[in-house]
């Protein structure tokens, strides 16, 4: 006997025993009749699928040259497929840039506006009228008033 034969007569010995409360003898025998009308069930089943798969297969003996035509027709589809791919990513990274572009622009918009109301408040502020940034005229202080010329 096989080894491997053996050792699935053992396990399903054991199987047997556990399930059915078999004496081991009992449960030997049965897993040999078992695995023999199993193997004589499993030779006929493979033979017969080997005749239905003779039978139906069809002729698929392709040349060489039916070979390479059918290679190289699934390469250039997937090349065309990679490049379909290549131009939409290229169109969505363009989308972006002009997206981010106008995110900028829409950015910094905001900070001119605040830059000359600054601006116009800057120019409020230096309209007052203050001694010491010249915006005096000459009438404000005289020479008279600062140096007297008179008599002591």
């Amino acid at each position: 006997m096989d080894v491997e034969k053996i050792q699935k007569i053992n396990d399903l010995a054991l199987k047997l025993q556990q399930q059915a409360n078999m004496s081991r003898e009992e449960a030997v025998r049965q897993a040999e009749n078992m695995l023999s009308k199993n193997n004589d069930l499993e030779v006929n089943e493979i033979s017969s699928k080997r005749l239905e798969e003779i039978e139906t297969k069809p002729e698929t003996n392709m040349t060489w040259q039916q070979a390479m035509e059918k290679n190289t027709k699934f390469i250039v589809n997937t090349f065309k497929d990679i490049q379909k791919e290549i131009i939409n990513l290229k169109a969505e990274t363009e989308n972006l840039k002009h997206q981010i572009k106008n995110m900028k622009l829409s950015a910094s918009a905001p900070q001119k506006q605040e830059t000359q109301s600054q601006i116009k408040e800057n120019t409020a502020e230096t309209k007052e009228k203050h001694p010491k940034q010249g915006d005096c005229k000459p009438e404000d202080y005289s020479v008279e008033k600062y140096f007297y010329c008179g008599n002591k």
